[in-house]
């Protein structure tokens, strides 16, 4: 499967958004079933954040949203990561995490470290993150051999 990674374009894309998170079931996010109104307040534009759809062909799978991108120089990005219900357990997780660290490296010269936070039963995120060593020539995942 050959993922692109397309920018959000706001607010051209506000409806869009909010259909994708409304239409998935999130079960390992704060809020797992987001109404229209709370996925309207999800925030996907701001000076500190960058937000991606994840498509495979014409279809959306995906969104990416890179948060905290404004203290590069004292912390680290976070990230949030949604797959759409039918297009999980099938690798986007992975190749989704595998881009966004690159593109953050690459981006970024400056960047030391991305963090990535998730409940310990979320075994998808788990795994797409311990599938990764190196990202834009830097070694990453330090300290998830434990998890």
């Amino acid at each position: 499967m050959a993922l692109e990674f397309d920018p959000l374009h706001w607010p051209e894309d506000a409806q869009t958004v909010v259909e994708f998170l409304t239409a998935s079931e999130w079960p390992c996010h704060g809020v797992p079933l987001l109404s229209r109104t709370d996925a309207a307040k999800v925030s996907v534009v701001a000076n500190d954040t960058a937000t991606f759809w994840i498509r495979n062909g014409a279809e959306t799978v995906g969104l990416i949203r890179l948060l905290d991108l404004d203290d590069l120089d004292v912390g680290s990005p976070l990230f949030d990561l949604r797959i759409a219900q039918g297009h999980r357990g099938r690798g986007v997780g992975r190749q989704a995490v595998r881009w966004l660290t690159d593109h953050l490296f690459t981006t970024f010269p400056e960047l030391h470290r991305i963090e990535a936070r998730t409940r310990d039963d979320n075994q998808a995120m788990l795994s797409s993150v311990r599938s990764l060593r190196v990202a834009a020539g830097r070694p990453i995942c330090r300290g998830l051999d434990e998890l």
